[in-house]
């Protein structure tokens, strides 16, 4: 036992004046930027859904459209989107975001609650229909090449294009 105590007391007396000894500093130059940065704007683009609707009354019955969440595509919360500005506005919001990609949580009316990743451009906007009132343009064709779907078959957008 008494050895075990003396071989602690040691290390600790080694590792303590080993870090009580001077040591010669070493001069860096400064670091920063490799080169000078120009402030470069940022692109943005927009985005409206058309999430499900759900029925407001006001005298008269409205369908505003449900609000919906956007993350990042490494999933981190990003904005929670408002889509009517008031219990009879039936038109979604135009939401204006930095070009990139992003997630958005809606709720559709044929499928519930999905997540559908989406592109934003820069001054363009791009457009989620997650209603049933929608139908694709006319003279499209209709294939996967063109169109995302639900698994219903339902077309929600127009694909991204791969660049």
């Amino acid at each position: 036992m008494k050895r075990w105590v003396y071989v602690m007391f040691s290390g600790l007396l080694a590792i303590a004046f080993g870090c009580s000894t001077a040591r010669t500093p070493v001069a860096l130059d400064p670091v920063g930027p490799s080169q000078p940065e120009r402030q470069a704007q940022t692109a943005t683009g927009y985005l409206r859904v058309y999430s499900a609707t759900a029925p407001s009354y006001d005298g008269v019955y409205y369908f505003p459209h449900t609000d919906y969440r956007i993350y990042s595509v490494e999933k981190a919360f990003f904005q929670q989107v408002r889509n009517a500005s008031a219990m009879t506005d039936e038109e979604p919001a135009l939401v204006r975001l930095p070009a990139g990609r992003y997630i958005v949580e809606a709720l559709s009316e044929s499928y519930g609650l999905v997540t559908v990743p989406v592109v934003i451009k820069d001054a363009r906007t791009t457009v989620l229909r997650l209603e049933h009132r929608w139908s694709k343009a006319a003279g499209l064709p209709n294939d996967d090449a063109t169109h995302v779907c639900l698994p219903n078959g339902q077309i929600v957008g127009t694909r991204a294009a791969v660049n």
